[in-house]
């Protein structure tokens, strides 16, 4: 991988990366309510790692759950994502801007995950097929 390339994969702040994780959240959210279900994560997982495994599944959820409601909320997420280095000013800046539809930074990097969910959707649906 290029230095350019992993420089645009890599967010340099922690608000870029709080957004990074906000957006993820956002696009894994299937049904828009808030909060990702069991079902939501597992089918992104599956998707993403078809090698995953039910027990690591298992400890992502216990990891990420942390009021034990069953669904992961945003906050979670991203505190379970960000893990010790969440900067929780960071994270309401990112979620700001997130959730402004005029940022244009905030367009673009919804569209680049969107095409990427897409892209990865396809290679995923070409391996089913040839394993089939």
């Amino acid at each position: 991988m290029s230095d350019d390339r992993q420089r645009e994969e890599l967010p340099r702040t922690s608000a870029e990366r709080a957004a990074s994780i906000v957006a993820q959240f956002k696009l894994f959210d299937a049904n828009a309510n808030g909060v990702l279900e069991k079902s939501e994560l597992e089918e992104v997982l599956t998707i993403l790692t078809p090698d995953f495994t039910r027990s690591k599944f298992e400890s992502l959820i216990e990891a990420a759950d942390l009021d034990r409601n069953g669904t992961i909320d945003l906050e979670e997420f991203v505190a379970w994502a960000m893990g010790s280095d969440l900067d929780t000013d960071a994270f309401r800046t990112a979620v700001r801007e997130l959730e402004n539809p005029t940022s244009a930074w905030a367009k673009a990097y919804r569209r680049s995950l969107e095409m990427e969910a897409m892209r990865v959707q396809r290679q995923a649906k070409s391996e089913r097929e040839v394993a089939a």
